[in-house]
């Protein structure tokens, strides 16, 4: 995979499911400063951690399906969600949630229709 220093990384679990008993300390501290706001070459400067520590870094995270690699996240981004009809979504996570049904719906249709971070209330 080519990592590019403009990407950045969101954790796809917890901290505590992807540091083992056995995690390096400079592998945790690295994992604890990801922010998706910031570029690699921004956490690579901030912190002190070289470009190459990082790629093997990601490359393990990406291997091991805890991390996916973004473009950072900005006020500007546009997201949408998924295009399975949303009531169709809506009951297969009624079937595993009693109580949510409402409250997704709400989330999503705050991003049914492509809006920036910036437009989202």
């Amino acid at each position: 995979m080519d990592i590019k220093p403009y990407q950045t990384i969101l954790l796809r679990r917890t901290l505590c499911k992807i540091l083992g008993k056995d995690s390096s300390s400079r592998f945790a501290k690295f994992i604890s400063i990801l922010n998706p706001n910031k570029s690699i070459e921004e956490i690579s400067m901030q912190y002190g951690f070289t470009y190459s520590e990082i790629q093997l870094y990601v490359s393990h995270l990406i291997k091991w399906q805890k991390v996916w690699l973004i473009n950072p996240l900005t006020k500007f981004c546009i997201y949408t969600i998924n295009s399975k009809p949303l009531d169709q979504k809506l009951s297969e996570y009624a079937e595993k949630f009693d109580n949510i049904r409402l409250d997704l719906l709400q989330i999503l249709k705050q991003v049914e229709v492509p809006k920036s971070i910036n437009d989202i209330s």
